[in-house]
């Protein structure tokens, strides 16, 4: 699912909280679901987190591979402990 169709979906009381949730504005999310703005690792993130996953990681960040990105954070954290 797109960022735009899961904020058509939810009520407009909701869409502040989500997008405080989600470490933004309600403004910028706006944006970043009409394609106007690119979010960040970490607002992409958060979006598909707090979705459920509902919205993609991939949909919020194609130019990501995000199986390769997941594989080097591991990679990462293992070599740090």
């Amino acid at each position: 699912m797109k960022l735009l169709e899961f904020i058509k979906q939810q009520s407009s009381s909701g869409l502040p909280v989500f997008a405080k949730e989600c470490g933004t504005s309600l403004g910028y999310l706006r944006q970043v679901a009409w394609g106007h703005k690119i979010p960040n690792v970490t607002l992409a993130i958060n979006i598909a987190r707090l979705t459920g996953y509902e919205v993609s990681l991939s949909s919020l960040r194609p130019d990501i591979n995000w199986v390769q990105w997941h594989q080097d954070i591991e990679c990462d954290i293992k070599r740090a402990a």
